[in-house]
């Protein structure tokens, strides 16, 4: 399942695993995020309490699928990932929102904080550093030694 912005989450189905990689690189988002979605399964009785632990690959989490005769497993576990990443959405969508903010802050900024090419004039000198009369340390560098 690739539809979260952190993590990426497989299912095992012959070894009865749920496993959650982190998507680019380890962070306590990711944690965060992996956290959440095996604190989510633990308490929806999905994953066994004490099997979740860190995987083999560096960032990854994983958990054992209970085994149950009344329901199919995988897809319990399936539904109940759904679920998860339903009440993650706000999040998805809030940083969404963020990032498009900042891209048309970027891309369209007011008038107020853009001025027309031309409209600031050119000056003779710009900025601290004198570049005429200047003292050049450097230039007479190896009788200073």
């Amino acid at each position: 399942i690739f539809d979260h912005t952190d993590i990426d989450i497989v299912v095992m189905l012959q070894e009865k695993k749920v496993v959650a990689f982190a998507k680019d690189i380890m962070s306590e988002v990711v944690y965060g995020a992996e956290d959440r979605l095996f604190s989510h399964l633990r308490k929806k009785g999905i994953i066994k309490h004490d099997s979740i632990r860190g995987g083999n690959v560096y960032g990854s989490l994983e958990g054992e699928i209970h085994q149950s005769n009344d329901l199919d497993e995988i897809k319990a576990t399936l539904v109940q990932i759904a679920e998860w990443m339903e009440g993650e959405r706000p999040y998805f969508e809030s940083i969404r929102a963020h990032d498009d903010l900042i891209d048309d802050y970027l891309v369209n900024p007011s008038d107020a904080e853009t001025t027309e090419l031309g409209e600031v004039p050119h000056e003779e000198e710009k900025g601290s550093i004198l570049q005429h009369n200047l003292f050049a340390p450097y230039l007479y560098g190896r009788y200073t030694y």
